[in-house]
């Protein structure tokens, strides 16, 4: 057990009065003067944060975190249809009449990136002549779809891959678009007693005796939130990726880090009162 001496100069009255007060502040029974339980709070928020931010880099590239947690793999179709492109393809596409929106996330084309430029031309050849046909006979939507897929017949033909067979099975980072949810839950800063958010998508509330830390990016409670573990159950959604572990599962480690960090902040926020020296 390690012991820390501390010198001042307060009379035994004084010293036995400061600390009988502390557990009251630190609870939120008494009032917090000395900003003392303020400062601990602040400083475990931002140690609870750099851990669940270091573990969503280990779980973006496949890994597992020390709860044992690992995030699905994005399946092809998302890939393909959903996921940004990397740069270099979306160099090549924009050289290519290509334009994106959205960081990258949402894009559309004026001419398909991975075809080249007959295998494109043979495709909105054969997909304007089937859209102008089934317009006629089913919904614009239906009809898109349906020409979309009858123009894919003609281009494979033609040697040209499919979306999937071109960026469903890439090497990508999970969860990381626009860059949005992964700064939601980086770390801030602590000053003054107390703590700095990162941005405005990351929530963090001080109360007294307890504080709260999460993140409001509209796309954490969509992943965290699921209650689908397993793409093998269909239809509810998509697949659990979890931010955070649950409480029971919390690492020793992050716990132990968390609480030395409170303790500290309250050491040091005691010494300052004393006037002392450690």
């Amino acid at each position: 057990m390690t012991s820390i001496t501390v010198t001042t100069s307060k009379s035994i009255k004084s010293v036995l009065k400061i600390i009988q007060a502390l557990p009251d502040q630190i609870t939120g029974k008494g009032q917090d003067r000395l900003r003392i339980a303020r400062d601990a709070r602040a400083r475990m928020a931002l140690t609870l944060f750099q851990h669940v931010s270091q573990a969503f880099d280990v779980k973006s590239v496949g890994g597992m975190d020390e709860a044992g947690d690992m995030w699905p793999d994005l399946s092809p179709e998302y890939l393909a249809y959903k996921k940004g492109r990397p740069p270099v393809m979306k160099k090549r596409a924009a050289e290519r009449g290509a334009s994106f929106e959205n960081g990258g996330v949402g894009y559309r084309t004026n001419r398909r990136d991975h075809m080249t430029h007959d295998q494109f031309r043979a495709w909105r050849r054969s997909y304007t002549a089937a859209l102008n046909e089934l317009k006629q006979v089913m919904p614009f939507d239906k009809a898109r779809a349906a020409a979309a897929n009858a123009a894919w017949k003609t281009t494979r033909s033609l040697g040209a891959p499919s979306l999937v067979q071109a960026y469903g099975f890439r090497n990508t980072v999970i969860l990381v678009d626009t860059g949005g949810l992964r700064t939601s839950i980086e770390p801030g800063s602590v000053g003054g007693g107390k703590y700095r958010k990162k941005g405005p998508e990351q929530d963090h509330r001080d109360y007294e005796g307890m504080f709260y830390v999460g993140s409001i990016n509209k796309k954490a409670d969509y992943h965290h939130g699921s209650r689908r573990i397993s793409r093998a159950y269909p239809g509810m959604g998509t697949v659990q990726r979890r931010l955070w572990p649950y409480m029971g599962r919390m690492p020793t480690r992050w716990w132990d880090e968390i609480c030395h960090q409170g303790v500290m902040a309250i050491f040091d926020g005691l010494v300052g009162e004393l006037g002392g020296k450690p």
